[in-house]
């Protein structure tokens, strides 16, 4: 059967199959073997899971004898094995992997004055949160929203963001070492009776927004030490992740940004 692997981050799959392939004793692969061909087979191979334990990645494969009760097609998901009764595990084997590391890159606007301060932010609210369910991790890298994947790994991709309440909101992009970065989107569908966007919609306008800021950005001339910082050109779309849309004022919010090193 297939390996199934719950982690997003493909180097990190990359490396857990790197480490496979390089045991004395790999485990040996089979052919799939599907319900209609047997009731019963040997060796699936379910990673499950991440579980940090230690400051590390735990990545534990169970290989033993499954029975098929009830599926009628290959499994193709983790939640999938709930139709299997996993029964004589021969043994486990467990793979450590470094736990991914995050560096904060965006600094968060306040308004200028303390009135303005006072005004703009009594009224504020809680930032809208991003977490995937495939890792369990608080943030979703910008590269799965370019690709349309929050159905698959975002909680609650279909919830409707109704604290929004502008038609159009200014996005404000403040990466470190770089100058102050501004862009407008509409926080409603494109129709004749305009909704709220969903939660999964959101991500995905945030994320066309940080690529076109990449595209675009501009090194701050009284940057103090400009090799100090991760600038856009070095971190590729698939290292940024989102942790979460801020409202820095009334009509303008923030993503919070961080760099996977």
């Amino acid at each position: 059967m297939q390996i199934l692997l719950s982690c997003t981050f493909k180097n990190q799959c990359q490396q857990f199959l790197g480490i496979i392939g390089a045991m004395n004793n790999p485990p040996n692969f089979p052919e799939p073997t599907y319900p209609s061909q047997s009731s019963q087979h040997d060796a699936i191979y379910l990673c499950r899971g991440m579980n940090y334990e230690d400051g590390k990645a735990v990545l534990r494969i169970v290989i033993g004898r499954n029975s098929w009760q009830s599926a009628r097609r290959p499994v193709q998901a983790p939640t999938e094995f709930a139709s299997l009764n996993i029964a004589n595990t021969c043994r486990v084997s467990e793979v450590h992997l470094p736990r991914p590391r995050i560096q904060s890159v965006t600094v968060l606007y306040r308004p200028r004055t303390a009135r303005v301060q006072f005004l703009y932010l009594r009224d504020l609210m809680h930032p809208i949160q991003f977490v995937n369910k495939m890792s369990g991790t608080a943030w979703i890298t910008i590269q799965d929203l370019l690709d349309g994947k929050t159905a698959d790994i975002l909680v609650g991709p279909e919830l409707l963001v109704r604290c929004l309440v502008q038609n159009k909101l200014t996005l404000r992009l403040n990466w470190r070492g770089c100058k102050p970065w501004n862009d407008q989107f509409w926080t409603r569908t494109y129709s004749q009776d305009p909704k709220p966007i969903t939660l999964g919609k959101l991500g995905e306008r945030i994320a066309a927004a940080v690529r076109k800021f990449k595209q675009n950005f501009k090194i701050a001339e009284d940057s103090a030490d400009r090799l100090a910082h991760t600038y856009p050109s070095a971190a590729e779309l698939h290292r940024v992740v989102l942790i979460g849309f801020i409202r820095v004022s009334r009509g303008s919010w923030q993503p919070d940004l961080r760099v996977l090193v």
